[in-house]
C-alpha cells in the first residue's frame, strides 16, 4: 500500500480543519482571511495562533495544538453566533419609548414548565434592562403583529415558517439560508443558529417594529438543562452585543453563567449610550470630544468593553495634552484628545512607561529600553539591561534626565541620561554599585532610592547616599520641581524638608494637612501637588513661594464619589485617574495661582 502524500493528510484533514476555525471564529479566535494563504505553513501558523489563543482564553495550557484538553472546551455547550453586531438591533425610535414588547409565541412539551421558562425570560429582560439609563423596559404583549421580540420552541430547526411570504403561510426555508436579494419578499430570514437557539431578524424598517426578532429554542436538545444562561447570551446578541472575551460574562459563547458580569454591564451600557448619544465611549477603544460629564468636570475617555478585552494597567502623562496607556498584553496607546487611541509601541511588549515632554521611553518585558519621540515614530535606544522582575526606570519631573535601575547577575546599580542629547549615552553613577532597591524617585535635581527595608535614600553631588527616610512603610513617594513628597499607610500626606538624618528618626518630614478624609494617591506637576481621596475628590496645592516645612494651603478640584482607582497622573492643569475597572477620566483644573 502506498504511503500517503503530504497532499493527501492536507486534503483529508480540510474537513476537520474548517471544523475546528468555526468553532475558533464563535469564540472571536480565528479570522477567516482575506485573501488565500501562500502555502499551507502560513494557513498552519494561523491555525496554532488562533487554537493559543483559545487557550489563553479558555484558561488552559496555552501549546498552540489542538489537543484532547482543547477539543473537550470546544465541545461545550456554545453559541456558533461568530457575528458580532456593529449596528443596534433596534434604534432611537425604540429607545424614546423605553419599553419592547415581548411575547411566548408557544411554550415547550418537554420537562420544562411555564413558570421556569417565564423566570429564565424576566430575569434576562430585567437584569439587562435596568443597566440603560432611563432603564429599559421589556413587557410582556399578547401574540399579535405589534410585538418586537417574538420566543418560540421547535422541534425540527432544519425548516421554519416564514410569514409574510407571497407562497402562503406553509412556505419553509433552510435555517441557515440567507439571500440578501430574497429580502424584499420575506419578512423575516434566519441568519444566524446553533444546535439550540435560532433567532430570526426581519428585514423591515427598524422604525417599523412588527416582529422584527424571533427567538426558536430546539426542545429536545440538552440546552434545555442550561436555560437560563442560554437565555441571558441571547437577549444580549438581540440587544446588539456580541461575544465576550470575559470567560465570567453570560457574552462568552459558552452557555455557563448565569448571572450579568461587570463586563456585560459595561458593554450594554456603552452600546446604547452610544445609541441615544448620551455619552460616545466606543467599546473598549475610544471616545470623542463630546464624552459624557460624569461629575464635577469628569469626562471619560476610556472605557474597557467587549471589543478590546485587556485591562489597562497604566497610564503616563506629559504638558502638551499627551496620554499614553499600557494595556495587560504589553501594548502602549496614546489618545488624541478627539476621541480615538493609537497604538504606538510597535512590536515591543511593555512592562513599564514613562512620559516626557518630547518623549514616550518604554521598557520592554526582555528589559531593554526604547523611546518614541512624541511626534511619532518609535526608535530603539541604547540597550540597557534591566531586571525583568527588579528594573526600574524614571523620568525627572523637567524631563531633562532618566535614570534606570539596573539588575545584573553579581551586581546591580542605576545609571542616568541626558534626554537632550543623541545618541543617548548612559552614565554610571559611580559609589554603591551593588544597590538594594525596591523603587527609585527624582525630583528635577534629585535621584531617590527606596531600599527592600523602607529606608529612603537621596543620592548628593559628592557622590554619596544619605539616609532621609528610615524603615516605616509608606505607600507612595513623589517627587516635583525641587519637592519630594510621601503618603503614611494612614492616608496622610508629607513634605521632605530637604534634610539627612540618622536612622529611624522622621523628624525631617512635615504632614501637610488640609484635605479631608484619607488621601490614597498624590501626583505633581510643576510647582502644584495633587491629592486624590476617594471621598473627598482631587484637591491640589502650589508649593511656589511656600517654604518646606510651611502650611499648605489647599483647593478641592473636583468633588469625590467614592470611585477607587489604580494611579493618577497630572500634566499641567490636566488630571488623569485609572479605575480599577479600567475606566480612564480626564479633569481639567482651573488653577488659582
Amino acid at each position: 500500500m502506498q504511503d500517503a502524500t503530504t497532499e493527501d493528510v492536507i486534503r483529508e484533514s480540510r474537513p476537520a480543519i474548517k471544523r475546528i476555525t468555526e468553532h475558533l471564529t464563535c469564540f472571536n479566535c480565528y479570522t477567516p482571511p482575506s485573501e488565500a494563504p501562500k502555502d499551507e505553513l502560513d494557513e498552519y501558523v494561523t491555525l496554532c495562533t488562533s487554537i493559543a489563543k483559545f487557550q489563553k482564553a479558555s484558561g488552559i495550557p496555552e501549546t498552540g495544538i489542538f489537543d484532547p484538553v482543547t477539543a473537550n472546551h470546544l465541545r461545550q455547550s456554545h453559541c456558533h453566533n461568530n457575528t458580532s453586531h456593529k449596528e443596534n438591533i433596534f434604534t432611537d425610535d425604540w429607545y424614546q419609548g423605553a419599553s419592547l414588547g415581548y411575547c411566548f409565541d408557544q411554550y415547550p412539551d418537554n420537562h420544562l414548565t411555564v413558570g421556569e421558562v417565564r423566570t429564565a425570560f424576566e430575569t434576562a429582560f430585567r437584569e439587562w434592562g435596568k443597566h440603560i439609563t432611563p432603564p429599559l423596559r421589556f413587557e410582556e404583549r399578547s401574540p399579535h403583529k405589534d410585538v418586537d421580540i417574538r420566543i418560540s420552541w421547535r422541534y425540527d430547526f432544519g425548516k421554519l415558517s416564514i410569514s409574510g411570504n407571497k407562497n402562503d403561510d406553509d412556505a419553509v426555508t433552510e435555517c441557515t439560508d440567507f439571500d440578501p436579494e430574497s429580502l424584499k419578499e420575506k419578512e423575516e430570514v434566519v441568519k444566524w443558529k446553533d444546535e439550540w437557539v435560532a433567532v430570526a431578524y426581519s428585514p423591515s424598517s427598524k422604525k417599523n417594529l412588527h416582529g422584527d426578532v424571533k427567538v426558536y429554542f430546539n426542545e429536545w436538545a440538552p440546552a434545555a438543562d442550561i436555560l437560563q444562561p442560554i437565555v441571558f447570551h441571547h437577549i444580549g446578541h438581540i440587544l446588539g452585543l456580541g461575544h465576550s472575551g470575559n470567560g465570567s460574562a453570560v457574552m462568552w459563547p459558552l452557555y455557563k453563567n448565569h448571572t450579568l458580569h461587570q463586563d456585560d454591564v459595561r458593554a450594554i451600557k456603552a452600546k446604547y449610550q452610544l445609541a441615544i448619544d448620551r455619552t460616545t465611549v466606543a467599546l473598549g477603544h475610544t471616545a470623542t470630544s463630546s464624552s459624557i460629564t460624569t461629575y464635577g468636570g469628569w469626562r471619560q475617555i476610556f472605557e474597557l468593553g467587549i471589543e478590546d478585552v485587556n485591562a489597562t494597567v497604566q497610564i503616563a502623562a506629559a504638558p502638551g495634552k499627551q496620554l499614553y496607556r499600557r494595556d495587560e498584553d504589553g501594548r502602549v496607546w496614546q489618545y488624541d484628545f478627539a476621541g480615538k487611541w493609537e497604538k504606538v509601541s510597535g512590536n515591543c511588549t511593555a512592562k513599564h512607561i514613562e512620559a516626557a515632554s518630547e518623549q514616550l521611553f518604554l521598557v520592554d518585558r526582555d528589559g531593554a529600553v526604547f523611546e518614541r519621540p512624541n511626534r511619532g515614530g518609535l526608535g530603539r535606544s541604547n540597550k540597557l539591561g534591566i531586571d525583568t522582575s527588579n528594573g526600574f526606570l524614571r523620568v525627572t519631573p523637567d524631563g531633562k534626565k532618566v535614570f534606570a535601575y539596573h539588575v545584573a547577575s553579581h551586581n546591580s546599580y542605576i545609571c542616568s541620561s541626558d534626554t537632550s542629547k543623541k545618541p543617548r549615552d548612559w552614565e554610571q553613577l559611580q559609589r554603591h554599585r551593588c544597590l538594594d532597591a525596591q523603587d527609585i524617585a527624582t525630583t528635577a535635581s534629585q535621584l531617590f532610592r527606596i531600599s527592600e527595608d523602607w529606608l529612603i535614600y537621596a543620592y548628593d553631588n559628592d557622590e554619596t547616599w544619605h539616609i532621609i527616610h528610615g524603615g516605616r512603610k509608606f505607600s507612595r513617594l513623589v517627587g516635583s520641581e525641587d519637592r519630594l513628597y510621601k503618603i503614611n499607610l494612614r492616608g496622610q500626606v508629607f513634605e521632605w524638608d530637604g534634610t539627612s538624618l540618622e536612622e529611624k528618626d522622621c523628624q525631617n518630614w512635615t504632614g501637610m494637612p488640609g484635605v479631608p478624609g484619607r488621601i490614597c494617591e498624590i501626583a505633581t506637576s510643576g510647582s502644584y501637588l495633587y491629592a486624590y481621596s476617594e471621598e473627598e475628590g482631587v484637591w491640589y496645592t502650589n508649593w511656589k513661594d511656600r517654604l518646606p516645612g510651611s502650611e499648605a494651603k489647599w483647593i478641592q478640584a473636583a468633588p469625590g464619589n467614592n470611585r477607587p482607582i489604580k494611579m493618577m497622573t497630572v500634566a499641567g492643569s490636566d488630571v488623569f485617574i485609572l479605575g480599577t475597572d479600567s475606566t480612564i477620566y480626564h479633569l481639567e483644573v482651573s488653577l488659582e495661582q
